[in-house]
């Protein structure tokens, strides 16, 4: 009985010791990645920015491409309960696209060496070929689902323009992908909150159809909804 205890014990010991070296790992790669790029980063490089010896990681990662696996797993995961946990299943759809958008860059831009991957992937946003594993796959299906039926609901309620809610996802995939990028590329001076403001109006007038742009630029306080940057959608 005590043999299997200390065996137990051991068994946990090591479990804990392999969890915290992966995190080192992982955290240390998105920053490398995220600096270099996947193809130009060195696995000397991770280990280095991770303060382990190449030894101690290739004992818990076969090479690049696992820990650049495991990255986008993590956060895909990460990302989408965020996102889930941000809605309010009877909010009226306008309500819900938002939240669920505003959660979606909320953690994208509190997690910048993620984005910068991303980003620097090159490829567009809206194709779930781009993906490492089914669980990232899995994941983007999943909030893609979620925003097509809250598109589904709005058309139906005529708040939304009459197109293809898929197309409409995938559009507005792209519109945030642009913008981000330009935030990134300009030292993200840009506040997040003013950032979020303005990627915000850019979904109502992009997506809702005229007559909804001009109620709420009725009631748009500070920075109004036909402001600065474009006019009624």
């Amino acid at each position: 009985m005590a043999t299997s205890r200390r065996k137990r014990a051991r068994q946990s010991a090591v479990r804990a010791r392999t969890e915290l070296y992966e995190d080192l790992i992982v955290g240390a790669a998105e920053r490398v990645f995220a600096e270099r790029g996947f193809d130009a980063a060195k696995i000397q490089e991770v280990a280095e920015e991770a303060g382990l010896a190449l030894g101690t990681l290739y004992k818990v990662f076969r090479g690049k491409s696992e820990i650049f696996r495991t990255i986008h797993e993590r956060r895909s995961r990460d990302l989408l309960a965020f996102c889930e946990a941000a809605l309010e299943p009877d909010a009226p759809p306008l309500a819900r696209l938002l939240d669920f958008v505003t959660a979606y860059l909320e953690f994208l831009i509190a997690h910048p060496d993620y984005l910068r991957m991303q980003l620097g992937d090159a490829s567009a946003w809206g194709f779930g070929e781009r993906f490492e594993s089914r669980v990232q796959a899995g994941a983007w299906l999943r909030g893609h689902e979620i925003e097509v039926e809250i598109f589904e609901c709005g058309i139906a309620a005529e708040v939304f323009v009459s197109r293809d809610p898929s197309l409409l996802v995938r559009m507005m995939g792209a519109i945030q992908q642009v913008q981000l990028a330009h935030w990134i590329e300009g030292g993200m001076r840009e506040t997040a909150e003013t950032l979020l403001a303005g990627m915000q109006k850019d979904l109502v007038r992009c997506f809702c159809r005229p007559a909804v742009v001009r109620w709420l630029s009725g009631f748009a306080t500070g920075s109004e909804l036909d402001g600065e940057g474009g006019g009624d959608a």
